[in-house]
């Protein structure tokens, strides 16, 4: 018994897919990876333990495992793109607050709420991807995870000059939020697709 061949994806179609995947995947990680390089002057500036500065980055990690049983349900209660919108904006939102943040706490409290959009986003859109994409999964995964690992990547790295350049280690973490903005306005653009039927 031969498998039918998938269907061509439009080449239109395919491209909006990869952008969406590549922006929505560059923001798995610069809100957990941009606080390591800047935690010496998060430390001067609130007096934070080194047991502080390690839940800052631990606390999204846990975040992102308890995400991973809730996401579903959550799914099946609002639909894989509403879950996808909502995920980006609790990124975008927690990095902004990080702009007003006096106190290690409320550092805790958007690392907690960035890790539960993380965690949606990295169970749900995968899932979406083999829905839509067909005989292309392979190669809008690829992409995919490709941004995952080069936001870590660049955030890791410009961190600290990007701290500098806007004034300070606030404004060099809730810069990221710019890529959330970016993701948003893709999947706008491109939510057609992912609402399509199937690709058999």
């Amino acid at each position: 018994m031969t498998t039918p061949t998938p269907a061509p994806l439009p080449r239109r179609a395919l491209a909006g897919m990869i952008t969406v995947a590549v922006l929505v995947g560059l923001n798995l990680r610069p809100s957990m990876a941009a606080v390591g390089p800047l935690a010496d002057r998060i430390q001067a500036e609130l007096g934070a333990s080194y047991t502080g500065l390690a839940l800052l980055t631990t606390l999204p990690v846990l975040a992102m495992a308890a995400g991973c049983f809730l996401g579903a349900g959550l799914a099946r209660r609002l639909g894989d793109p509403a879950l996808v919108v909502a995920s980006l904006l609790m990124i975008l939102l927690a990095d902004l607050a990080r702009l007003a943040n006096q106190t290690l706490a409320g550092l805790m409290l958007t690392a907690l709420v960035a890790g539960f959009g993380i965690a949606f986003l990295q169970v749900r859109l995968p899932a979406l991807i083999k829905r839509r994409a067909g005989g292309y999964t392979a190669l809008v995964m690829g992409w995919y995870i490709a941004a995952v690992m080069g936001g870590a990547a660049l955030a890791s790295s410009l961190a600290p000059s990007l701290a500098t350049l806007a004034g300070g280690w606030r404004a060099g973490l809730a810069v990221w939020a710019a890529l959330a903005v970016l993701a948003l306005l893709a999947w706008w653009r491109g939510r057609a697709v992912f609402g399509a039927p199937p690709v058999q």
